[in-house]
C-alpha cells in the first residue's frame, strides 16, 4: 500500500547485453578455428575473448539470486529484470531454478524448464539464431555452457549430461525444428508448428548418448577432474586446487546446488573445441578411447537436416552458392560445402549414424566431416 515501508533492495548484476555476447563469441570462434596460434598464447587469447568471463557473470548472477531466495523469509521475492526481459532475464531464472529445484536436473526437468522459461517467456529464437539478423547472439548457447559447467561440478546430481547439452545445442542451432524456430508463441501457432514441424524433444529424448565420465565412480571422478592437466590445443577447464579457488560450492539436503563461479574452476564447455574432442576426452577422463567413440558413435539413425535450414557451411561459414553446394555429412547430418566434408569412410565405420539402412550392408566410401572422420578412424583402429 502507498506510504508502507518497502523492504526492498537492489542489486546490479553485471551481465553484458547480446551485442558484446555475439562479439565475445564470434572472437571465440575464429581462435578455435586458427591454426596458426602458438600453444604459449593459447590461453592468454581466450582470456581476451571474455567469452568465459561471460559466462561466470550469468552464473554468479544466478548463484547470487538463489542464494537470496534459500537464505531468506520464506516470504522472500526476487525480480530479476533485464532490459526487454528475454534474454538475460531467462538465462538467470532459468539457472536459478536449476540450482534450487532438482526436478530441473532431470532431462524431462530440463525440457520443461527450456519450454517454461524460454519458448514461452519469448525468447526471440528466430532473430537470436539467424546469423544475418542485426540482433542475432548466441543466448541460449550460452545458458548450455553456463548449465554445462554446473554439470562438469555436479555430475551426480543431473540425469543428463555433456553430451546430452552437446546434442541439444546442435539441434537448436540447426533451425530445423519448430520448438526454436521462432519468436514467440504467436509465431508458432500462426506456423502450426506443432504439426507442420519436428519437435527437438523428440529427437532429443530418442537420443541414446551416454557420458563416458557417468560411468566412473564419484572418487574416481573427482581425482581426475584434480589432476587432468590442462593442454591449449584441447582446453576443457581451467581450474586449480580446491583451497586457491577463492570459493566454495554451496550444496544442503533440500536439494540446492551453487557452483563455485571463480575464472579459475570455470569451465570451456568441450562443445566449442568439438574439433579437438578426441584429445580432449582422452585427456579428461583417462578411459581407453576406443570405448569412448564407440559410444560417441552411438546407435541412433542421425538426422539429416534439410538444405534449407541454413544458408551458409557449418565448418567455413561460407555462404552457399552456385559454386558452393551443399553436401551431408553422413556421420553427423550437418550442412557442408564440398571443402569441408572431402573426407570419406567405409559405411560399416558410422553405420550407427547412417539413416539409410540399406547403407548398412555395403563397405562403399561416403563423405563425412573433418570430425565424424576422426571419430570414425578411431572406431576403424579399434576394431
Amino acid at each position: 500500500m502507498p506510504g508502507d515501508n518497502v523492504f526492498a533492495s537492489v542489486r546490479t548484476l553485471d551481465v553484458p547485453n547480446l551485442h558484446e555476447m555475439r562479439s565475445s563469441w564470434q572472437t571465440l570462434q575464429d581462435l578455435v578455428n586458427r591454426t596458426d596460434v602458438p600453444e604459449s598464447k593459447w590461453l592468454q587469447l581466450l582470456g581476451h575473448t571474455n567469452w568465459l568471463d561471460h559466462c561466470r557473470r550469468i552464473t554468479e548472477a544466478a548463484s547470487t539470486v538463489a542464494r537470496v531466495l534459500v537464505s531468506g523469509h520464506s516470504t522472500t521475492c526476487v525480480v530479476v529484470h533485464c532490459s526487454d526481459g528475454w534474454d538475460r532475464t531467462s538465462q538467470v531464472c532459468a539457472l536459478v531454478q536449476l540450482f534450487v529445484d532438482k526436478r530441473f536436473r532431470t532431462r524431462q526437468g530440463l525440457c520443461e524448464l527450456v519450454e517454461k522459461d524460454w519458448r514461452r517467456f519469448g525468447h526471440k529464437f528466430a532473430d537470436r539464431g539467424n546469423p544475418k539478423h542485426p540482433e542475432a547472439s548466441p543466448i541460449f548457447l550460452q545458458w548450455l555452457f553456463c548449465v554445462g559447467a554446473v554439470v562438469a561440478q555436479f555430475p551426480d546430481d543431473f540425469d543428463y549430461n555433456s553430451s546430452d547439452l552437446m546434442l541439444l545445442a546442435d539441434l537448436s542451432m540447426s533451425r530445423a525444428f519448430g520448438t526454436m524456430m521462432f519468436n514467440n508463441e504467436r509465431e508458432s501457432r500462426q506456423a502450426d508448428a506443432s504439426k507442420s514441424h519436428v519437435s527437438i524433444w523428440s529427437i532429443w529424448f530418442g537420443s541414446q548418448v551416454t557420458s563416458v565420465v557417468r560411468e566412473m565412480e564419484p572418487s574416481e571422478k573427482s581425482k581426475a577432474m584434480r589432476r587432468s592437466v590442462t593442454s591449449p590445443a584441447t582446453l576443457a577447464k581451467v581450474m586449480v586446487d580446491e583451497q586457491d579457488t577463492g570459493a566454495e560450492t554451496l550444496c544442503d539436503s533440500d536439494g540446492l546446488r551453487i557452483p563455485v563461479t571463480s575464472l579459475k574452476r570455470f569451465v570451456l564447455w568441450e562443445w566449442a573445441l568439438r574439433f579437438d574432442e578426441i584429445g580432449f576426452s582422452d585427456e579428461l577422463s583417462g578411459q581407453d578411447s576406443s570405448r569412448h567413440h564407440q559410444q560417441v558413435l552411438g546407435k541412433s539413425p542421425v538426422l539429416m537436416l534439410r538444405n534449407s535450414s541454413c544458408s551458409e557451411c557449418m565448418g567455413c561459414h561460407l555462404e552457399f552458392g552456385a559454386m558452393r553446394w551443399r553436401h551431408h555429412c553422413r556421420g553427423c547430418g550437418r550442412l557442408f560445402c564440398h571443402t569441408c566434408v572431402h573426407w570419406r569412410l567405409q559405411v560399416w565405420a558410422v553405420a550407427g549414424k547412417i539413416s539409410c539402412e540399406s547403407d548398412h550392408h555395403t563397405r562403399r566410401k561416403v563423405r563425412v566431416c573433418q570430425r565424424c572422420f576422426f571419430l570414425g578412424q578411431a572406431f576403424v583402429d579399434s576394431k
